[in-house]
């Protein structure tokens, strides 16, 4: 059964869009729940994600109009729903760092090491630092430079993003620029 017939048999209710939400998870489950753990979730939160992913596409199925990939629709839902877990999971943290906790972990020594056997480890870590700071700002940008800096292909890029190729480049350019203020101070690591 194929992505189309799937939410095809979603849209025409009944015996059918059972069979549809089960061959759904046989499907894409094992792939979405990967990727959700990919991004940090535990086992259980992952499951939760797909949970709701798949109510989403449930929800929608009626709006996909076939203009696009099928494959890509139903990543871009699954993508929001973890997007949507991320800022649900932000609100309700009370452990998240205040800009003056950045600040002092940035200031650490171990952020400023002149060891060269560290300076690798620091820049890591500053440039995960950094990311992460920018992906609670502009989390769809982040999500794909991580795709980029995972070594997913463009195509594949465009495709979770529901983009064409040629979009898809113009946006990882422009998300590169948004993200170089969050990552500047890793520069001066590089030229200790």
């Amino acid at each position: 059964m194929t992505d189309e017939d799937i939410i095809a048999a979603l849209c025409a209710g009944g015996a059918e869009q059972s069979a549809a939400l089960r061959r759904l998870y046989e499907q894409k489950g094992r792939e979405f729940g990967r990727f959700f753990m990919a991004k940090g979730l535990s086992r259980a939160d992952a499951d939760d994600v797909l949970h709701e992913a798949r109510l989403k596409v449930l929800k929608q199925a009626e709006s996909f109009r076939g203009a696009g990939a099928a494959n890509a629709w139903l990543w871009q839902i699954a993508r929001n729903a973890l997007i949507d877990h991320q800022r649900q999971s932000l609100r309700s943290t009370e452990d998240t760092l205040t800009d003056e906790e950045w600040l002092l972990a940035e200031s650490s020594p171990t952020m400023q090491t002149r060891d060269p056997t560290q300076a690798p480890k620091a820049v890591d870590d500053c440039v995960s630092k950094g990311l992460s700071r920018f992906a609670k700002k502009e989390p769809d940008r982040a999500y794909a430079l991580e795709l980029v800096i995972e070594g997913v292909d463009g195509k594949e890029i465009a495709d979770r993003l529901g983009r064409t190729e040629m979009a898809t480049r113009q946006y990882l350019t422009q998300s590169r620029k948004h993200i170089a203020p969050f990552i500047q101070d890793c520069l001066q690591l590089l030229a200790a």
